[in-house]
């Protein structure tokens, strides 16, 4: 019986402990930031989206804002043309360097983000040539 009451109290423990690790993990700072550059990156691929451009399902996220700057290389003027790989750089950075943004990182990538949408807002569409 003491063999028995032992191995449950110390199961009971090890999942207090694994309940309370998942949730200190899952509202932690470093979830809410790295989920929030990744609002930013699927924000960035949905305007390139509405844009004509779509990136491929393989495409890595540094392929994908190269991609970008090549397409609408005519449509950004030199500051604009860099916020593709700067969104990409600190989603990578995140989600696989295991960096924290600060708060003022975090609102400078909003910002650019604005900057992109707008810049592309207001250049002409890109128009596909017939042949």
């Amino acid at each position: 019986m003491l063999t028995l009451a032992t191995f449950v109290r110390r199961r009971i423990w090890r999942l207090l402990r694994l309940l309370s690790a998942f949730l200190l993990d899952r509202f932690s700072s470093r979830r809410r930031v790295a989920s929030s550059i990744v609002r930013f990156y699927e924000s960035f691929c949905r305007l390139c989206a509405r844009h004509g451009l779509e990136f491929p399902p393989s495409g890595t996220a540094t392929e994908n804002a190269l991609s970008a700057a090549d397409f609408f290389d005519d449509r950004l003027d030199s500051t604009t043309r860099v916020i593709p790989v700067r969104i990409a750089s600190a989603f990578n950075a995140v989600r696989y360097g295991d960096h924290l943004l600060t708060e003022e990182e975090t609102a400078d990538l909003a910002q650019e983000v604005a900057r992109l949408t707008q810049a592309l807002r207001e250049a002409p569409r890109r128009t596909t040539q017939q042949t």
